[in-house]
């Protein structure tokens, strides 16, 4: 195919070199065969759109192709409304992508451009905002390439918008893995992010050619570019959903050590959209007893009695509005049944909870409840419940700990946790979520405790990854944590008692995989799930604390008393806890003492 200077006539076959022979049987079926291509509907539609501005061409040749673009106003806005990007995205379809994601950039950025292969150039009015490459790899590709290459970062040094599809051809079907997706994308496009230092924004463009375009494909490349002009035209009088992820900052993708690492990564967070909007499958309504009223509140005379009654040296942490208390059971009758209450509160909003009317069991007897008090509000802003191994395996044995309940713990378990504290039942009432000082308060509060109580070295517990999260994003941090932050050996010591089913991986499910290879950290897992949610939420809070802390999980499991909440049961020994961090709990005296009483020398 070539282009040819008539305005009416974008595309037609090449011209044989042979003899007259040759030629004849060229004009006899050049026709016939540019129909059956889709080549003369394409110069059809051309030269009803060929108006020669760049951006009406673009509403033109949609809107005569009857292609509608369905892109959200949140994730349009995501696009920068000044200073450079480099705006990667998926190849899907061929051409028609190219021209979708021009006319978003030019409505959000009239400077924008796109970098793609010459082929998408033969568009006059395309290709004065096109720095044109050559995608295919031959011997010349090098060399053709660096004055582009150059072109496009001077561009971005100038503070430009980029487009670019980094597959450098459309996606085709991967037999290995069973899925239509790009090609590596190319570290050459890497490289041009690492040396201008811009942001990157995702774009993933929705849906695939046809099942024949890759069968084609299967047989020889070559047929599948023959028939991308008729896949083209099959885009017609169609809506093409696309999405735009978060801007990613430079200094998100400065820790890459190889411009393939960096676009495998990319490609990730591009592909991750895919699942931003994925429908969950309705869960089974909860029982009857989930309809159960909670209980009305406690009287806040009774609660602050009960805290002031406290001996002084049960008082943790205080602030100026603040208070974090421990105590037992007996102390605080009316604390406790108020702290039932809006435990059961907090775990239903996410999807969790007993479905009783107050969250209190027989566990809470043998535990310390550690909790905060507002003197503003006055009222109980969040708790957590503490249970010393030492004790309760001495006078209960292991059935006396609550994640016995969810994990069949051997006993060389046991012994590596004893002496220990087991974590759990932690909430933090949702008005007071939005501030990181709740969180740090309670924390407080659990650091001068061990540093009082040095011999509880090993904290461990479930943490609950709730049915609020999407299935996928539930999925991506099993996952993800299973390989990354398992406990080793010590993992084969603990059984989950209902172990959660996976599914073989889709290609949500490759996705999966390429996070566990390519996430480098905690926080590139928490970019890619607030991509996927809806609110925008990343890694549970409190299992971000315990592996900040240097914690590891064990194992997971289904929750089936509590809304089939996904459980991690994670271990953390605080002797290996970076001390800085502990002085930022415990303070630097009690840091000091704590390590000094596990024979440790530390600069706080």
């Amino acid at each position: 195919m070539q282009h040819q200077p008539s305005r009416s006539e974008l595309l037609r076959l090449p011209p044989p070199s042979g003899g007259p022979i040759a030629k004849t049987l060229y004009s006899l079926l050049t026709p016939p065969l540019s129909k059956f291509i889709g080549l003369s509907e394409i110069n059809r539609i051309y030269a009803h759109s060929a108006v020669g501005d760049t951006d009406r061409f673009l509403d033109m040749a949609l809107g005569t192709m009857g292609i509608d673009i369905a892109l959200s106003d949140e994730d349009r806005a995501r696009i920068p409304a000044e200073g450079p990007c480099v705006v990667v995205a998926n190849h899907p379809f061929g051409a028609v992508e190219g021209m979708i994601l021009a006319k978003v950039l030019r409505q959000a950025r009239p400077d924008a451009k796109l970098m793609a292969n010459y082929l998408l150039a033969l568009i006059p009015e395309m290709a004065r905002i096109i720095i044109q490459v050559d995608p295919f790899g031959t011997g010349d590709s090098t060399k053709k390439n660096i004055g582009p290459l150059k072109e496009a970062m001077r561009f971005l040094r100038d503070g430009g918008i980029l487009g670019i599809f980094p597959a450098g051809e459309v996606s085709s079907i991967n037999i290995l893995k069973r899925a239509i997706t790009d090609k590596e994308w190319s570290p050459t496009v890497g490289r041009i992010i690492k040396r201008t230092g811009v942001p990157v924004l995702p774009v993933y463009f929705k849906g695939s050619n046809r099942a024949l375009f890759h069968l084609m494909g299967l047989i020889h490349p070559r047929l599948r570019t023959i028939m991308l002009p008729r896949e083209m035209l099959k885009r017609q009088n169609t809506t093409i959903e696309m999405r735009i992820g978060q801007p990613i900052p430079p200094s998100q993708l400065k820790g890459f050590e190889t411009d393939e690492q960096l676009m495998e990564y990319l490609k990730l967070r591009t592909y991750v959209l895919r699942n931003r909007d994925q429908k969950e499958k309705p869960r089974l309504a909860l029982p009857p007893k989930a309809s159960v009223e909670i209980v009305a509140p406690q009287s806040r005379e009774a609660l602050e009695a009960e805290i002031a009654a406290l001996p002084r040296e049960q008082i943790l942490v205080e602030s100026v509005d603040q208070i974090v208390f421990i105590a037992r059971k007996p102390q605080i009758p009316n604390c406790m049944e108020e702290i039932g209450r809006l435990r059961e509160i907090t775990f239903r909003e996410v999807g969790e909870g007993t479905g009783k009317a107050t969250d209190l069991d027989r566990f809470d007897d043998a535990y310390w409840h550690l909790a905060m008090w507002s003197r503003t509000d006055r009222e109980i802003m969040g708790a957590y419940r503490l249970g010393p191994v030492d004790e309760i395996l001495r006078d209960k044995g292991p059935s006396g700990l609550y994640t016995n309940t969810l994990f069949t713990l051997k006993p060389r378990f046991l012994e590596s946790i004893n002496p220990g504290l087991e974590m759990g039942r932690s909430f933090i009432q949702s008005r007071y979520q939005k501030s990181y000082t709740s969180l740090l308060m309670l924390w407080k509060g659990i650091g001068v405790f061990v540093s009082r109580n040095p011999r509880y070295a090993m904290l461990f517990g479930p943490v609950s990854i709730s049915n609020d999260y999407k299935g996928f994003s539930r999925e991506l941090m099993l996952r993800f944590l299973s390989m990354r932050e398992a406990a080793g050996l010590l993992s084969k010591t603990v059984k989950p008692k209902t172990p959660p089913k996976l599914k073989p991986l889709s290609l949500s499910g490759l996705v999966i995989n390429s996070a566990r290879q390519v996430c480098r950290d905690i926080d590139d897992l928490a970019a890619l799930i607030s991509e996927v949610e809806g609110d925008q939420k990343g890694v549970p809070v409190l299992l971000r604390q315990y592996l900040k802390l240097g914690g590891k999980l064990l194992a997971f499991n289904v929750d089936q008393d509590f809304a089939d909440a996904l459980d991690g049961l994670i271990l953390v020994d605080l002797r290996l806890t970076d001390p800085k961090i502990l002085a930022r709990y415990m303070g630097k005296d009690g840091a000091k003492e704590f390590l000094a009483h596990h024979g440790i020398e530390a600069e706080l």
